[in-house]
């Protein structure tokens, strides 16, 4: 998880940068990493708003965004 937290602040500052974006959750540190709602440890959460659906989707898959979702099978178990 290390290379996961390490691109934390890259790519939440993209986020507030692209077309559409609104607002997202998050703390003083500028992340969510730190918000434990659930008593189990390995649940990490994000909550963000934006203009429509289409620019959501360009973030998340045609961004630097989406080298990180390619990824994400080595840093996080499916929740079952």
């Amino acid at each position: 998880m290390a290379e996961f937290v390490a691109s934390l602040d890259e790519i939440n500052a993209l986020a507030d940068t692209s077309p559409g974006f609104i607002w997202r959750l998050q703390t003083d540190l500028g992340n969510t990493t730190d918000l434990r709602p659930y008593s189990d440890d390995r649940i990490l959460f994000n909550l963000s708003v934006w203009k429509s659906l289409e620019q959501l989707q360009a973030y998340v898959y045609k961004s630097a965004h989406g080298r990180v979702m390619r990824k994400r099978r080595q840093w996080f178990e499916k929740f079952v």
